[in-house]
């Protein structure tokens, strides 16, 4: 009798033993790692759109001097909603992912900025004491629209 139920017990343990292993056993990764924030940048810019790095290097080449450029967005976007951010010494560019997402934020914003499709450009919190008069802001928004609309 005592092998009988020795028998019937050792299948239970063995069936333990393999549910034991696959629970402590580590998961295998179900996709690739993340490889940061521009790649969820990337798949939320519609596509062939410029970036906001794409506009201010745009507007370098066009003749404007805009003083060491810098990718601010990993400290701003996530709680502005913009896809990203540049900011330069004389302007910020801030790229949306919608046209009604630029226009809230530049509503809110206030000036002295200028809107132009998904970007705003702000010369708010810039360092250099020289800040274009309405003008002068009327002709970065024409360059920035030569510069997306190529």
């Amino acid at each position: 009798m005592r092998l009988s139920s020795a028998l019937l017990v050792l299948p239970l343990l063995a069936g333990c033993s393999v549910a034991s292993e696959q629970a402590t056993a580590p998961a295998a990764p179900s996709a690739a790692p993340s490889q940061g924030l521009d790649e969820g940048v990337a798949a939320t810019r519609p596509a062939g759109a410029l970036s906001a790095d794409e506009v201010v290097q745009g507007l370098q080449a066009a003749g404007y001097r805009l003083r060491d450029a810098r990718d601010d967005t990993a400290q701003n976007c996530p709680d502005l909603g913009c896809l990203q951010l540049i900011t330069t010494e004389d302007l910020s560019v801030y790229e949306f992912p919608t046209a009604p997402a630029a226009r809230n934020f530049h509503g809110k914003w206030g000036e002295p900025s200028a809107l132009y499709g998904r970007y705003v450009l702000s010369w708010v919190a810039v360092r250099s004491n020289a800040r274009p008069d309405a003008g002068e802001q009327r002709g970065f928004v024409a360059v920035v629209r030569d510069i997306v609309e190529g």
